[in-house]
């Protein structure tokens, strides 16, 4: 996302005017702001018990992660108004103001239907008051609901990933100590009552952590129909095609 230096350079072309919903944000090197995009992106860890593999993405794969129900244009014209951008975090609440200008902003709506005069009840829709929220507010508010609302981020798919290199020091196994109580038993197999229990360092271990970057994602094969071609099975030939000289590797990255 382009941000606002604190010494903006000075273009000779007065870019103003073609700022993206009138923005203000300006490259610190001045290059053009039809040079200018907004980037999506997003990270997670993932956890199996043995080990854990940050996962990140970028562009347009995090919208296909996303899934439907998002309004794309309201979030990018907030984030063309944020110094720095639109963020979501599964563990920090929304922030306080979001929460003012959207009661602000209903209570606003309300007085602009009482003084409308209608006498069929004061009814105000969604529209009503997403229309009084600044564009920073109400992109925050429309990424932070779907996020926690939708059901979307969390439907089941194949992930296509590419691995970073692991560290040249990192190809063995993390041992780490845990301080494990046993009791001992007597011939039938129980624990005695005459003994006590006795402590002791049992080594565990953990793979190293991995890098992995979402190239894409699609449906998940297990709800694929049969007659249907998977992702996998689409890979797979142009694997095929690759080692036939069709395709080139280039073609497949």
């Amino acid at each position: 996302i382009p941000h606002k230096p604190k010494n903006p350079v000075k273009s000779r072309v007065d870019t103003a005017s073609l700022a993206p919903y009138g923005s203000k944000l300006r490259c610190p090197s001045g290059c053009h702001i039809s040079h200018a995009a907004i980037k999506w992106e997003c990270s997670g860890v993932i956890d199996d018990g043995t080990g854990q593999a940050k996962l990140m993405a970028d562009r347009n794969v995090v919208l296909t992660l996303l899934g439907s129900g998002l309004d794309v244009k309201s979030i990018e014209e907030g984030a063309w108004h944020s110094d720095s951008g639109i963020m979501f975090l599964k563990s920090v609440p929304p922030r306080s103001y979001v929460k003012t200008a959207v009661r602000e902003a209903q209570s606003l709506a309300q007085e602009l239907a009482r003084a409308s005069g209608s006498k069929k009840g004061i009814r105000i829709t969604e529209a009503d008051v997403f229309k009084l929220l600044t564009v920073s507010a109400r992109a925050e508010f429309m990424l932070q609901r779907h996020c926690r609302d939708s059901k979307e981020p969390f439907r089941v798919l194949d992930f296509l990933c590419r691995c970073k290199p692991i560290a040249d020091n990192a190809y063995g196994l993390n041992q780490n100590e845990v301080e494990v109580t046993i009791a001992r038993k007597d011939q039938d197999g129980l624990p005695s009552e005459e003994s006590e229990a006795v402590k002791s360092d049992v080594a565990t271990y953990s793979l190293p952590p991995l890098k992995l970057n979402l190239v894409d994602c699609c449906m998940s094969t297990n709800l694929l129909n049969e007659e249907e071609e998977s992702c996998w099975e689409y890979i797979r030939s142009l694997e095929q095609q690759r080692k036939s000289g069709v395709v080139s590797r280039s073609d497949l990255t």
